[in-house]
């Protein structure tokens, strides 16, 4: 899609994939905002699907020697603001409780 788009061939795209590209704007633009950090697949290695779901693909990875939960968006799933909106209320829980586990972390007997 970005390809074409890129060579200005606009014609042979309907109004789904316009809807996508905005979509894809609107996912970019939320990452940069939440400071969240981008990773090109080709950094994970030993990929085992683990689980799927309505809006996504999850994956155990190893990425720089441990081991992760990877997910991977069903991104043809994904153009409506109620996709949208359960993405980024998971992003939120997911940093609730990787700083509540790193606060336990700090806080533990064995790192005063």
């Amino acid at each position: 899609i970005f390809e074409a788009l890129e060579k200005g061939n606009h014609d042979s795209y309907n109004s789904n994939s316009c809807e996508l590209i905005q979509y894809f704007d609107k996912l970019d633009s939320y990452i940069e905002d939440a400071n969240l950090k981008r990773f090109e697949s080709s950094e994970f290695s030993d990929l085992i699907k683990i689980g799927h779901g309505g809006t996504a693909v999850v994956f155990s990875a190893n990425f720089q020697g441990k081991k992760y939960a990877l997910k991977s968006l069903n991104i043809h799933l994904l153009v409506d603001d109620r996709n949208f909106k359960d993405i980024k209320r998971e992003e939120k829980t997911i940093e609730f409780i990787t700083n509540d586990i790193n606060n336990d972390t700090e806080q533990s007997p064995a790192n005063p």
